[in-house]
Parts: structure tokens; C-alpha cells; sequence
């Protein structure tokens, strides 16, 4: 009923909001497409085009079907726009797209990648692109994206011995879905290693994005948008920091997912990535850091001494420099723990400054 529609006169743009009229679209199953485009108009308050049967379809605010311009997809029509016009948009034309499902999918289309990946799409038509695309809907599927040169990385796929793989170019990312390979984290490793030799990390210099791969988790066909989410938090753990690894699976991240969670400006703000970052800044200071990170992955002093190539009282006076910035005691063990994850939290930011949206 119309007095049941949510208004976006009266909606803020909160997540309540959002939830609240994704509940609305998902309760018109089974409508006819052109009472579909009239709810959304009466959610809007104003005119809502969209395209049912090759034609423009037009209704205004109060549901009544009215003349409007042409128009190739979805359309709110007002004169100043709502925040949540582009949910409403966005849930309309999922909405339609169940009810109007799009010509039959083709051997060889591009984008049979990102429908087989994307939740939006209908399980249908995912198993669909799968299956034309040559997998086996019976085996498990894992999704990767890699970040900076595609060509090294999907090299290193093969000599991975990656599987049945397909690929596709996404802005700055590549998303690639392998079958048939080494699990992720045997995966990873090939990978990383292979990477490391041919790129070699450079201390004491700003890391741009050479090669980064995230690496979902094994999933059925049917559910690789969730492989593909999965490969994309991963990524943001990649080697943003000269000790991190070129290839992270999304499995053994385990709990550290959970910062992946908070919003890069609070992880920023939390006192030993805070500290850490002010150091970093000053004269030496982006040195001392990859001391200590050196440290934390290597725990003995000799040990990073040897990898940074370094004697090692530089090393330690470096430490010593980290410890009076933080206030950490590094001989501690709850220090070094605190250290460790300041510098997870510290990569994932330096991670999302260096690759922007990777959503």
C-alpha cells in the first residue's frame, strides 16, 4: 500500500535509511516492472523515469504516469538531488533487472567476469558466465585482484601453476578467477616470492604500487562475489611497507580482517599509527620505522641488522629513537605487540592512500 512506502522526504542518509529501503525494493518481488517504477516515484516524492520494453516510462511523485524525456536507463528527475537518490537508483535498477532479465549471455563477452563476480547479478546468471567462460560448476573457484603492473602479475599466476584462469581490467585493478590451482596461501607464497625476486623491495623510499595480489578463499561458483570481496580486503594488507608480502590470501589474515572493518581516518588517529606516522616525517625518521618493522617481523636485533645491512647498534639506536617517539619498550612483550599492530593498522592506511577505492 502507498501509505506503507518510505518517503525520502523523510529519510536521512544513515544506514537505517539504506536498510530501510533496500527491505522496500526487496518486498516488490513479483510486481509488474511498471508498478515498480511508480513505488520508487512515490519513494522519491518526484518524477521517476525508467525503460520497460524498449520505451521510456515516466510517474511523478504521486504515482500518476506522466510524459517525460527519453532516457537509456533509471532516472530521478528533481531539481535539487537527495542523498539517497543513488540507493533509490541503484535498487531500482536491481529490481528491474529481476524482472526484466537481459538478453542471454554470449561466449566471449567481456563483462562475463564481473556478472560471474557480482552480487547484484542473479545466481543464474553467475553460474551462467561461469559456465561459458569454461569452468567447472562442481569445483571450487577462487577470486584475486591485483594491483600495478597486471602483465607481472598474471605472469607469475602462470608460473604459479594458477589453473583454468580468466581475467579482466577494472580501472586500476585486475580481477582474475583461477580453478584448479595451489590453495591461496600455497598460492600466495609462489606468488610472493616470485615477485620479491623480480622486484626487489628498496629500503628508505616511498612504495608506489609495483605488484600487489589479494587472494580470496576457495568458494563454490555459485559464490564467488564473496572470493571476490574476500580478495579485495585482502589486497588492502599488501606491501604498502617494505617488509609486507606482494600476495596476501584473505584465510590466514584471521582476526586482523577486523581492522580492515574501521574507517582508514580512525585507524590513522589511533595513537601508535598516529605516532608512528609523525615519526616518519621528520629526518630519518621513515628509516626508523622500517627498523622497527624489520624487528617486529624478524624479533632479534642481529637478525634485522643483517637484513637491513646495517651494524647493529644503528640498528638499535633506530629503535631507540622509535621507543622514545611511541613510549614503547620494545624488550616487553605487550610493546611489541602493540607495535606489531600499529604497523598492520599503519600499512592498511599508507595501503589505501597508495591505491585509492579499491572498492
Amino acid at each position: 500500500m502507498d501509505d506503507d512506502v518510505p518517503r525520502l522526504s523523510m529519510l536521512r542518509a544513515d544506514t537505517t535509511s539504506v536498510l530501510r529501503l533496500i527491505a522496500h525494493f526487496d518486498a516488490l518481488t513479483g510486481l509488474a516492472p511498471d508498478a515498480v517504477v511508480r513505488s520508487a516515484a512515490l519513494v522519491a516524492g518526484c518524477p521517476v523515469g525508467a525503460v520497460l520494453d524498449s520505451e521510456p516510462v515516466w510517474f511523478d511523485g504521486a504515482g500518476s504516469p506522466i510524459s517525460g524525456p527519453p532516457l537509456d536507463d533509471v532516472q530521478i528527475d528533481r531539481p535539487a538531488p537527495h542523498p539517497l537518490d543513488v540507493v533509490l537508483l541503484d535498487q531500482l535498477r536491481r529490481a528491474l533487472r529481476t524482472i526484466q532479465p537481459g538478453p542471454p549471455l554470449r561466449l566471449g563477452e567481456p563483462g562475463l567476469l564481473e556478472i560471474a563476480v557480482s552480487p547484484r547479478e542473479q545466481r543464474r546468471d553467475r553460474l551462467r558466465a561461469l559456465h561459458l567462460l569454461g569452468y567447472d560448476l562442481d569445483q571450487p573457484v577462487i577470486a584475486l585482484v591485483l594491483a600495478g603492473a597486471p602483465e607481472d602479475g598474471l605472469d607469475a599466476l602462470a608460473r604459479a601453476g594458477a589453473g583454468r584462469l580468466h581475467h579482466h581490467r577494472l580501472g586500476r585493478l585486475t580481477l582474475a578467477l583461477t580453478q584448479g590451482g595451489p590453495a591461496p596461501r600455497e598460492l600466495a607464497g609462489h606468488l610472493h616470492d616470485d615477485l620479491a625476486a623480480r622486484r626487489p623491495a628498496s629500503t628508505g623510499l616511498d612504495r608506489a604500487v609495483d605488484v600487489w595480489i589479494g587472494i580470496g578463499e576457495p568458494a563454490a561458483p555459485a559464490d564467488a562475489p564473496v572470493s571476490w570481496h574476500q580478495a579485495r580486503t585482502a589486497l588492502r594488507f599488501a606491501s604498502s611497507t617494505v617488509f609486507g608480502r606482494r600476495a596476501v590470501p584473505y584465510g590466514p589474515l584471521g582476526v586482523l580482517v577486523l581492522l580492515a572493518e574501521l574507517p582508514p581516518s580512525q585507524l590513522a588517529a589511533t595513537p601508535g599509527v598516529a605516532a608512528l606516522e609523525t615519526h616518519a616525517r621528520t629526518p630519518g625518521g621513515a628509516l626508523d620505522v622500517e627498523a622497527l618493522e624489520s624487528y617486529c617481523v624478524f624479533g632479534a636485533l642481529r637478525r634485522t641488522a643483517t637484513e637491513l645491512n646495517l651494524h647493529h647498534s644503528t640498528v638499535a639506536a633506530r629503535l631507540g629513537r622509535i621507543e622514545a617517539a611511541t613510549g614503547w619498550r620494545l624488550e616487553d612483550a605487550m610493546d611489541r605487540f602493540q607495535a606489531t599492530f600499529a604497523l598492520l593498522a599503519r600499512r592498511l592506511v599508507t595501503s589505501d592512500r597508495t591505491l585509492g577505492d579499491v572498492g
